[in-house]
């Protein structure tokens, strides 16, 4: 398993470092941010139940900043190339906020969606209540849109969706949806052990990180097909890559 240096966690450090600098910079126009995030309170009351509403304003902020003020741009190296930084941020920072609000709204949507389907799943489905419980866990928490690629953000809809997909479509099939949790769930097993062990290492693996959206890829694969997925993904391909990383 490959593991990215000390260098790697310094690039994060010194990213970090420049977000909030930019922050400081741009204060006025992230002050007027923080009280017109469009439609704010409406997916913040719908997220209650995962997100507080100040963990949710100060977790898109820090998401806005990461992606308008940073984006995929090479970190300063000096004044000047601060200066030019701070000027395409300043240039970003409405369509970003937009995207980002836009996003976070249709979250909301497929997560009430998908909690209104879970309340008529019956008492007797135990792992598939559990499965469902994980998944939201994993997805929706306090901090969870900057802590993913941006990429990912995006995805997150669907995400929710296949899991409600799957709880409509469990009843019909109850054999073949324990099968491809079994599945899954020895993937993830191995995949949340991995992710321990590298939590209490100084050295993290990205190619390790980036796996669970393989695995998220692959539940929609299994149990919600008619969505799709960017790329072929497959129980078979997942476990080769899987071996190939350990």
């Amino acid at each position: 398993m490959k593991l990215f240096d000390t260098e790697q966690a310094a690039i994060t450090s010194h990213r970090a470092g420049v977000r909030r600098l930019m922050r400081f910079e741009l204060k006025e126009q992230m002050k007027q941010l923080e009280k017109s995030l469009p439609n704010f309170n409406q997916f913040a009351m719908q997220l209650r139940n995962v997100m507080s509403v100040e963990g949710l304003k100060e977790d898109m902020l820090t998401t806005i900043a990461d992606r308008a003020f940073l984006g995929e741009d090479e970190l300063p190296r000096n004044n000047d190339d601060f200066m030019k930084l701070k000027q395409r941020a300043r240039t970003r920072l409405p369509a970003v906020t937009e995207a980002l609000c836009r996003m976070v709204n249709t979250i909301a949507t497929e997560y009430t969606l998908l909690i209104n389907q879970q309340t008529k799943m019956p008492s007797t489905v135990n792992r598939l209540k559990r499965d469902v419980e994980s998944q939201i866990g994993y997805l929706l928490f306090n901090g969870c849109l900057s802590q993913m690629p941006w990429e990912q953000i995006s995805n997150l809809p669907r995400y929710l969706k296949a899991l409600r997909l799957r709880i409509e479509k469990q009843p019909a099939n109850p054999d073949r949806d324990g099968k491809n949790a079994a599945s899954v769930g020895l993937l993830w097993q191995n995949w949340e052990v991995a992710m321990d062990k590298q939590r209490k290492s100084d050295k993290f693996s990205q190619a390790l990180v980036d796996f669970r959206w393989l695995i998220e890829e692959l539940r929609v694969s299994l149990f919600a097909q008619e969505l799709k997925t960017p790329f072929p993904v497959s129980i078979k391909r997942l476990e080769k890559i899987w071996a190939e990383l350990c």
